[in-house]
Formats: C-alpha cells, structure tokens, sequence
C-alpha cells in the first residue's frame, strides 16, 4: 500500500474512531437497560467482540503492519523526565499502585465470596450489563480478552502513534498531548457507559499508556487490561451467591434466579 493510501486510511481509521465508534453502541445497550435478558446481553456481548476484532485489524492494516503499533519508544527529548531514575520509579510505582488497587477487590471477592457485598454498590450503575448466567460470563470472558488486546492496538497503539505524528497520516502534537488525547478518545468510545464510565475508562488509558511507556510495548498494558476486566467476575457472581443463600434459606432471590437456573440447567 502506497504512502499516500496509507494516510488516507489511517485519517479515515482515526475520524471514525472519535466520529462514529462511540455511537455504535448506544441503541444497542439502551435497549438492554430497559430489557436485561440473557439473549440480549449475549448479543451484545458477541456484538462487541466482533467490533473489537474488527477494529484492531483495520487500524493494524492502515498502519502498515503490528510491529508499527506494538513497539512504543520515547524519541530524544519525548517525556525526559522519565531520564531520571527517581522519577521513573515513581512512574511505576503509581502504575503499579493503579492496578493493584483496580484488581485488589477482585483477588478479596475470591478469597471470600460474601465480600462482594461491600462492592455491589460501585456496581449498580452497570447492572444491567455485566454478566449473570453462565454463558453469558464465558462470553464475558471473551469479550474481556478482546478488549484488551484489540483496544491496546488501537488506542495506546494505533491513536496514540497516529496523535504523535509517527504514522503517515498522523498529527505530530507531541508525546504528552498525544497520551491525553487518545486517553480521552478511548473514554468517548465508552459513551454507553455514561459520564462516569467516560471518565474512569479515560483513566485508565492514561494508566496504561504509562504502562507502555515504562515497558516499552503494548504487552504489558494488554495483559493489565485484561485482568481488570477479567476481574469483575469475580466481583460480581449471582449464581454463586444464589447458592450460598439457597444454603440457608429455601427460596433464591429475584434478582439471582435466572442466573441460578441456568447453572442448575448446564
């Protein structure tokens, strides 16, 4: 593919990303707000996936091949604050902080399933979305790794390079513009999950574009979000709670007894 073809996919790539992905979504998860179903939710759910895939390979063909977007190096004079040894090791340890706590109540809920309690709260505004019944949780298995190995190739790898003016088409705007503005282009892409998931999805963009800095590759910061999406799961568990209460008492929540008849069906 010429030069010329290839700044011409990427600018499209990228006008679509900020233009029409984050809209994508909405009718879909508007519709399973007001009817949260099994067979919704697993549309959705392989609905997502598919885009993720879909997306990751249409930005890695635009942008010349995988190892274009997968090596992430600062140029001289790109962040040189990270030159100092102390600074850097600050870097890392807020990275590692950020994850730690992301993935820590997670780690607490498998250790001790009644601790989800606490944490179903922070929960309730997703309710509708995450995942009930067994198939519907393997599917969100699935749709977890996608995110994070598709969305890390084309935020922190795809935007990110294309904002600092590494790829043809690109706008050179600097390294740090070009960190907060593809942090914020990926918190637009979660529209549907409203201002706040804007917001903490924004966040931890930034958290991984720091991770691909630091490490210098998309591995890292795809393997970390992974496990943060990975760790819901384990947060959030009707059917194992269902059985837990059904140990105690004879009748299953409302909320729960979809997900635990399904689990007695599988």
């Amino acid at each position: 593919m010429s030069i010329s073809l290839l700044a011409a996919a990427q600018s499209a790539c990228m006008l679509a990303l900020v233009l029409v992905a984050p809209w994508l979504d909405r009718p879909a998860t508007r519709r399973l707000r007001a009817n949260p179903t099994t067979p919704a939710r697993l549309t959705l759910f392989k609905r997502i996936a598919a885009g993720l895939w879909i997306g990751a390979v249409l930005c890695t063909v635009a942008s010349g091949g995988i190892e274009r977007l997968w090596t992430l190096r600062r140029a001289p004079g790109e962040w040189h604050w990270l030159d100092t040894p102390a600074l850097m090791l600050c870097a890392a340890t807020l990275t590692t902080a950020f994850f730690a706590f992301g993935v820590w109540p997670a780690l607490r809920c498998l250790r001790d399933g009644s601790a989800r309690q606490r944490y179903a709260p922070h929960l309730r505004s997703l309710a509708y979305l995450l995942p009930t019944t067994p198939s519907e949780r393997r599917w969100w298995i699935a749709v977890s790794l996608s995110a994070g190995i598709c969305e890390e190739i084309v935020f922190r790898g795809f935007v990110l390079q294309y904002l600092r003016g590494t790829l043809e088409g690109g706008m050179p705007l600097g390294f740090g513009t070009a960190v907060l503005l593809s942090s914020a282009i990926f918190g637009l892409n979660h529209l549907y999950q409203g201002a706040g998931g804007i917001l903490r999805t924004a966040i931890l963009g930034l958290a991984c574009a720091l991770a691909a800095v630091l490490s210098g590759s998309l591995l890292l910061p795809i393997v970390l979000h992974c496990l943060c999406d990975l760790a819901t799961l384990a947060m959030h568990n009707p059917a194992a709670d269902a059985k837990n209460d059904a140990s105690t008492t004879h009748q299953l929540p409302a909320a729960t007894s979809a997900a635990a008849a399904e689990s007695q069906a599988l």
